[in-house]
């Protein structure tokens, strides 16, 4: 069953669900690659809401939703 709701963009729900998760009590290391408000945006979460160090987040916007694909 598809969840995705087509007034979300790509990447909301996940970071609904990262926000709602609960990390270890152990140091963080993530990886977020998708669309670029995805990724940064998990990143400013972890960083600034969660206090992982920024070394511990790697991001990767892969494409930018509503923006034409370039070649």
């Amino acid at each position: 069953m598809n969840h995705y709701s087509l007034t979300e963009k790509p990447g909301e729900l996940a970071l609904k669900a990262l926000a709602e998760a609960t990390l270890p009590n152990s140091e963080v290391h993530a990886h977020t690659i998708g669309e670029q408000a995805l990724a940064t945006g998990a990143r400013r979460h972890l960083v600034q809401e969660r206090g992982v160090p920024k070394r511990n987040v790697d991001f990767v916007g892969y494409w930018r939703y509503g923006r034409a694909q370039t070649s």
